[in-house]
């Protein structure tokens, strides 16, 4: 029996419309028939995290709103039908907003629609993942008036709000919302978003940032071949493999995440599920869900399922819900980010000065080129309009060379400096380090995951 049909056994009367003929009526029987002001919302989201349709719910009534392809609107400019939602329901204080995800809604109504919410309440924290955890749905809905069938929640959320929700599901999400929103008899563990008073520049920026984030997110690839070398050890409790490449490594899973093994043994090639014991540098230990015998060969690892946020990702994604709570001043405060992203808005720098003048130093072995000397003397210049400099160099330009040259300039001609170079990735922090040394410039600490640092 279908997740939704268990959920709602006595049905809701459901109505769907196209977004270009949502008409102030429509809404208006959701509105009329909302217990205690509650009302559910439930998104379904295409590839590219605009919405295919938006369902909202009452505790007997569902509108269902279909949505055609659309290009990125500026906050606050949104079409007719958009501009009667808004103006009906997500900016009507008079009634209460429900959804599991109400910070990804809030941000792909900004960004695709230029609309605003506000009195919205979100029943699941940020999930960087852009997953429903099946730990996190059984919480959010503890002390409802209901009981749910094992896995039942699992099932309706499968999809993950995403295209292959079908109508059914879409509209249980929004009625469970609503429900699981109105039994609260405190609001205090749910999550209170408001867009509706963020400055529109810093909307229409944090709204397009969080949807290129989950864009980049989905571009990730669910199936990882794990490069290992051929030899391996069958040792107490499973198989010893050792990792070819640091990029394609077997990892600790993260939830969702197994591992399979194609073994050849006896003539014979088949898959076997496993999963993963311990790891250590490039070493991990395997335990196989059936036996393999030391004279089996291993064709191929893989890892299925998709890799969980960095670090750097998941505290992005914090951060940017955050600012819907109305606690963040980075955007308006922070000099850095107004010069990069916000221009308009920035206050003069403070004046900045060196112990002596700053200049270009060459270390050993470092020869630059016109363009590669005008770049470094842009990084150690403490002119306000030097600030912040951007660099873009091709493939073989010469970018690492910069880089080295510019900190060994700082550190070299200004004696109270201190030099912090970031780079997304350990290889490039690596790749910068032993472009120092090769300098003779050995001055410097590195500091890189220890998982990566394990057998240099």
């Amino acid at each position: 029996m279908p997740s939704s049909t268990l959920l709602l056994a006595g049905g809701l009367e459901v109505q769907v419309v196209d977004q270009s003929q949502l008409k102030r009526h429509h809404i208006q029987r959701i509105l009329d028939s909302a217990d205690d002001n509650c009302i559910g919302l439930a998104p379904v989201y295409g590839p590219n995290v605009a919405l295919t349709s938006f369902t909202l719910a009452s505790n007997s009534h569902a509108l269902v709103i279909r949505f055609s392809r659309v290009k990125h609107s500026v906050a606050g400019k949104s079409s007719k039908p958009q501009k009667l939602l808004e103006d009906a329901v997500l900016l009507n204080d008079s009634y209460t907003k429900y959804a599991f995800l109400m910070d990804k809604l809030a941000f792909t109504l900004a960004h695709w629609y230029g609309v605003r919410v506000s009195s919205a309440l979100s029943l699941l924290p940020p999930q960087p993942t852009d997953t429903f955890l099946p730990l996190h749905l059984e919480s959010a809905v503890k002390g409802t008036s209901r009981t749910f069938p094992k896995g039942v929640l699992t099932e309706l959320f499968s999809d993950h709000e995403g295209k292959g929700t079908c109508q059914d599901d879409t509209v249980c999400q929004a009625w469970l919302a609503q429900h699981v929103g109105g039994s609260h008899t405190t609001e205090s563990t749910l999550i209170a978003y408001d867009s509706s008073s963020i400055d529109a520049l810093h909307l229409e920026e944090s709204s397009k940032l969080y949807c290129l984030a989950l864009q980049l997110r989905h571009l990730k690839p669910d199936v990882v071949k794990n490069d290992i070398n051929k030899d391996f050890k069958l040792g107490k409790g499973g198989l010893d493999l050792t990792s070819a490449r640091f990029k394609t490594r077997i990892t600790q899973p993260s939830p969702g995440q197994s591992l399979e093994i194609k073994v050849s043994q006896g003539g014979q090639q088949f898959n076997i599920s496993a999963r993963t014991k311990k790891v250590e540098g490039r070493g991990a230990k395997i335990a196989p869900s059936k036996v393999i015998s030391s004279s089996a060969s291993i064709i191929h690892v893989k890892t299925i399922g998709r890799e969980a946020p960095t670090t750097a990702e998941g505290l992005r994604h914090r951060l940017f819900a955050d600012l819907l709570k109305g606690g963040v001043t980075l955007l308006d405060k922070d000099r850095f980010v107004q010069t990069i992203f916000f221009p308009e808005y920035l206050s003069p720098w403070p004046s900045a000065t060196a112990s002596r003048p700053r200049r270009v130093v060459l270390a050993d072995r470092i020869i630059l080129n016109d363009s590669q000397a005008q770049a470094v003397e842009a990084i150690i210049s403490l002119e306000a309009r030097r600030r912040v400099v951007l660099i873009h160099g091709p493939p073989g330009t010469g970018k690492t060379t910069v880089i080295a040259a510019g900190a060994h300039s700082i550190v070299k001609s200004d004696l109270t400096a201190t030099v912090w170079l970031v780079a997304h990735s350990n290889v490039a922090v690596k790749n910068i380090a032993e472009k120092l040394v090769q300098s003779n410039f050995l001055d410097f600490k590195i500091v890189v995951s220890k998982e990566f640092h394990f057998d240099w």
